[in-house]
């Protein structure tokens, strides 16, 4: 079956108009012919092929149809659309798989580390069931399990650096790990990685003073968890050269 646009092309190469004057089509000035049209591309379309098929049930549909009531419902439908703002409330999204998920014989568990009198840290750690009946535990790095996309992940260290800025800290020593560990402090950060990495605090502190360690951890990155990345003795997911790139993990 022909489709729209070679119907119009025979009826375009088979219809002309007489006006008064000359008349212009498509950019060009053309004379003046008779009007005729050759009914048979109209009256008699040749007859839909099995090829066609799809084409004329489309059609068929359309003329069924209203196009009109059609857009009309698009527009006011509840679907999620690019064009206009979507309500929380309306967005579904698919839970990301967790370790449980991904390996049915191991779960993750926290560890409790007491900072001081006000703060306890919570590092994370695997523990894998193995065929004998016994229990392995190691490093884990997966991030948090659960976490609602409209909110975030968990800003596990906005009320660490919160009492920092409270108490002076930041003020008088500084910002960042370097800093911190030159004045002689072991921040939060320095004790979860010390707690993961299965180290003293202090050497953690010492390292990073001494520019042999970093614990990268920007200000305004409020939901990592903190590593330490060159200290002899770490994880192995965490050693690194002096002259090589560095990776977070967290």
């Amino acid at each position: 079956m022909p489709t729209t646009m070679q119907l119009y092309s025979r009826i375009r190469d088979s219809v002309t108009v007489r006006k008064a004057g000359k008349v212009r089509t498509g950019g060009f000035r053309s004379r003046p012919l008779s009007l005729r049209v050759r009914s048979e591309a109209i009256i008699s379309p040749p007859a839909p092929t099995e090829s066609d098929a799809e084409t004329a049930a489309e059609l068929a549909r359309l003329q069924k149809g209203n196009a009109f009531e059609e857009l009309k419902a698009l527009a006011t439908s509840p679907r999620q659309s690019v064009n206009r703002p979507q309500k929380n409330d309306d967005i579904a999204f698919r839970q990301a798989p967790t370790i449980q998920d991904c390996f049915p014989e191991s779960k993750k568990l926290y560890k409790d580390v007491k900072y001081d009198d006000e703060i306890t840290i919570q590092v994370p750690y695997r523990r894998i069931h193995l065929s004998n009946g016994t229990d392995f535990d190691v490093y884990d790095t997966s991030g948090p399990q659960v976490a609602d996309p409209r909110l975030g992940l968990p800003k596990l260290r906005q009320p660490w650096i919160a009492r920092r800025d409270a108490n002076g800290v930041t003020a008088r020593v500084g910002v960042t790990q370097m800093a911190l560990a030159r004045g002689g402090i072991i921040s939060e950060e320095m004790a979860f990685a010390a707690a993961r990495e299965g180290l003293d605090p202090e050497f953690v502190r010492s390292e990073v003073a001494r520019g042999r360690a970093i614990i990268p951890a920007n200000k305004r990155h409020v939901e990592l968890e903190p590593c330490v990345i060159g200290v002899r003795g770490a994880g192995p997911a965490h050693r690194a050269r002096p002259d090589a790139a560095v990776s977070v993990l967290s």
